[in-house]
């Protein structure tokens, strides 16, 4: 009896839960300059995040990438 419902509830478990998970992470990209925010962009791609941050730098900023 207890080993039937231990399956039962395992199976219900591994059914229950989905068979592919999705990361939709965010890469905030804050640029600074002079101790001021000059702006601030949201990416999900890394690539467009780090061109970001080569753009702060060559406008003489300091990124920082969280």
């Amino acid at each position: 009896m207890i080993k039937t419902t231990i399956v039962a509830l395992a199976t219900l478990i591994a059914t229950a839960a989905p068979s592919h998970a999705e990361a939709n992470d965010i890469i905030n990209v804050y640029c600074f300059k002079n101790g001021k925010l000059l702006w601030e962009d949201v990416f999900y791609d890394y690539r467009a995040a780090q061109r970001a941050s080569d753009i702060c730098r060559r406008i003489g900023g300091t990124p920082d990438m969280l």
